[in-house]
């Protein structure tokens, strides 16, 4: 379903952008045929929902010198328990052991 709004403020292009066959990021370019000169751009991702990322840390920063304890929450990462969780940040790494 294909469909084009525009006022002078705003213009809102809905479209079915085709499956990509790999993981990445793909340059979107919209323009108008009467005033080719002027091109918005954009990026767009292509996942791979097997593949973990990081969603946030909290806190994201601290004073140097100070050991802190951070909460990362993680996306696409289903663990049973019992799974063995190595982690790594700034040269110190640790090991978990998953529980539920």
């Amino acid at each position: 379903d294909s469909r084009l709004v525009s006022t002078m403020a705003q213009t809102s292009i809905t479209f079915n952008l085709p499956a990509s066959s790999a993981p990445g990021t793909v340059a979107m370019e919209v323009w108008s045929t009467v005033q080719p000169q002027l091109i918005a751009s954009a990026s767009f991702r292509y996942f791979d929902s097997r593949q973990p990322a990081a969603d946030y840390f909290v806190p994201r920063r601290s004073f140097a010198g100070e050991a802190i304890n951070v909460t990362v929450g993680l996306l696409y990462f289903d663990i049973s328990s019992g799974v063995l969780v190595d982690v790594s940040a700034g040269g110190v790494s640790a090991r978990f052991h998953s529980f539920q």
